[in-house]
């Protein structure tokens, strides 16, 4: 619901989370493929199964990539509350599904057995669960938010209460 007065348009905190999701996350995510990528002994670690694995690290890198890049977009171009609601789900379905298939690529590819693995990404997954769920809040209970991507039943329950 807007609140009407009060800020509105993408600044303030929404701006430093839109510079986050649309900057940072992506070159985290750059950087550390380039990493992985680069890395001699990752390479000989995996012999000939090096490139189909790195093919299918590439997909991944570059959906996620695109995913953040359009959650960014829909809040630029769609100024309703749809977008917020993308977004929020983005946030916490992005990394679990991204997660899941590099896991299952590097174990059934590269031959890694899964728990180890996963223990391995805990750490980091904990990290992207901790900024969906300060982003989500924020989403949810920001006026800015309100204010700039109002939800569709807003007019209607506007509408309603004149004739109250």
């Amino acid at each position: 619901m807007a609140y009407g007065d009060g800020p509105r348009g993408i600044g303030g905190w929404l701006a430093f989370f839109l510079i986050t999701l649309g900057v940072f996350a992506p070159l985290r995510i750059a950087i550390t493929a380039y990493d992985v990528f680069s890395d001699p002994q990752i390479a000989a670690a995996y012999g000939d199964r090096w490139t189909m694995l790195i093919s299918v690290e590439a997909v991944l890198v570059a959906l996620n990539l695109g995913a953040l890049a359009y959650l960014v977009w829909r809040f630029f171009v769609h100024r309703a509350w749809q977008t917020v609601r993308i977004c929020i789900a983005g946030l916490w379905l992005i990394p679990i599904v991204i997660t899941v298939l590099e896991t299952l690529a590097i174990t059934l590819i590269g031959g890694v057995p899964a728990g180890p693995l996963i223990t391995q990404m805990m750490p980091d997954m904990a990290k992207v669960l901790v900024y969906s769920t300060i982003w989500s809040a924020y989403l949810l209970r920001s006026v800015r938010v309100a204010n700039t991507y109002p939800r569709e039943d807003a007019d209607e329950a506007e509408l309603a209460e004149v004739f109250e």
